[in-house]
């Protein structure tokens, strides 16, 4: 009897652990560094162009870059700035997140029907704006 407790001992600590429950990304990223991710045609992942109010309000249009993992996790990334961005969500065809210039900046952008855009709006400490994101059909460079 006192055997076999020793091995049903022995048996539970040699077990390996049960894995982590998947959970949608969350992680914070910066501008820079390797991509993994998938991008596919009709999906939200893939390269975007932000516009800002009415057009014509800004002369520059910052660009982001959106992938997909296997398991449905999203990253948002700006090229050419490095501008740390975290709580990234994608639920129901609404993307959030935060991104962190001199001041946050939160944004709620909707995926059009037609998955050719994004709708909504940035708030920062002062205001809220309404922005729109443009896929940009060809691809960015390779960071």
């Amino acid at each position: 009897m006192r055997r076999l407790l020793i091995l049903a001992l022995f048996a539970c600590h040699c077990a390996p652990a049960p894995a982590a429950p998947v959970a949608p990304s969350n992680r914070i990223v910066s501008g820079a560094g390797p991509t993994t991710i998938r991008r596919q045609p009709g999906t939200i992942a893939g390269d975007w162009r932000e516009f800002w109010g009415e057009p014509g309000d800004l002369d520059y249009h910052d660009e982001y870059r959106i992938d997909v993992d296997g398991r449905g996790g999203v990253t948002v990334s700006p090229v050419g700035r490095d501008h740390p961005i975290s709580e990234v969500a994608y639920r129901g065809g609404v993307l959030t997140f935060t991104q962190t210039t001199s001041f946050p900046v939160r944004y709620r952008l909707t995926l059009s029907r037609d998955r050719a855009g994004l709708e909504g709006t940035a708030t920062t400490p002062s205001l809220e704006a309404r922005i729109r994101w443009e896929r940009i059909e060809a691809p960015l460079p390779a960071r």
